[in-house]
């Protein structure tokens, strides 16, 4: 008798099928409707992608130039992989990152072979790089990219993930204050006038010193000592 948990279901309760070959249709029937909803999330790129392991072109993708702060999450299911920390500048383009959030990932050593690119810019450093082991979500298991050993320390992994996996979360920072328009007028006006102002003050005492003539600061700091006396 072969048991498996029931989708909805209350914890512990379990669907039962008779045989194999019942929980093997049943498994080709979820896993078929889970295809279509897939097919109708997802365009074609990113299908392609996450559930036929495929790739994309380098420095064409979305997030490989990206260097906001915000978090990366799996596009599929929604799962936090990476954070704008763990990623960092690097030729290959595409993002890349030298570490990943706990539990986030899982690793295959299954399809592993290096990208043919045609017509595309490939750096000479990364150029026939080999991986050692596949990306894959821990949550749905949809292929994200690959892993090398060429990354910085303290690991010295490279994660090179296809953006057409992944989802960015911009942080959201602090909104500047809306000020009306009249306000606006009104302060870079004073801004001018005291820019003039001040201007005008300081050719002042220029003319007064070039002339021989008691400066207005000389002037007050007399007045402060006959005050004193």
């Amino acid at each position: 008798m072969h048991k498996v948990y029931k989708t909805g279901g209350k914890t512990g309760e379990y669907r039962q099928f008779k045989d194999f070959a019942t929980f093997k249709a049943w498994r080709y029937k979820v896993l078929n409707r889970r295809s279509d909803a897939l097919r109708d999330k997802l365009t074609p790129l990113q299908h392609w992608v996450t559930q036929a392991m495929g790739y994309e072109r380098p420095y064409t993708n979305e997030y490989w130039w990206v260097k906001d702060v915000g978090m990366y999450s799996c596009r599929v299911c929604t799962t936090r992989l990476f954070i704008s920390d763990h990623k960092y500048v690097n030729k290959s383009g595409y993002p890349t990152f030298w570490n990943h959030l706990i539990n986030a990932l899982e690793f295959k050593r299954d399809n592993i072979y290096r990208h043919d690119y045609t017509n595309a810019t490939e750096s000479a450093i990364l150029r026939n790089k080999v991986p050692i082991q596949r990306a894959i979500c821990s949550t749905c298991e949809s292929h994200l990219g690959f892993v090398f050993d060429d990354g910085p320390g303290p690991f010295y992994k490279r994660f090179q993930i296809n953006s057409a996996s992944l989802v960015f979360e911009p942080k959201p920072w602090f909104e500047e204050p809306k000020i009306p328009r009249e306000l606006k007028v009104s302060i870079l006006t004073a801004m001018k006038t005291s820019r003039e102002g001040n201007k005008l003050y300081d050719e002042l005492i220029d003319n007064e010193i070039e002339m021989g003539i008691p400066s207005l600061l000389d002037r007050r700091a007399a007045l402060k000592e006959e005050k004193k006396k």
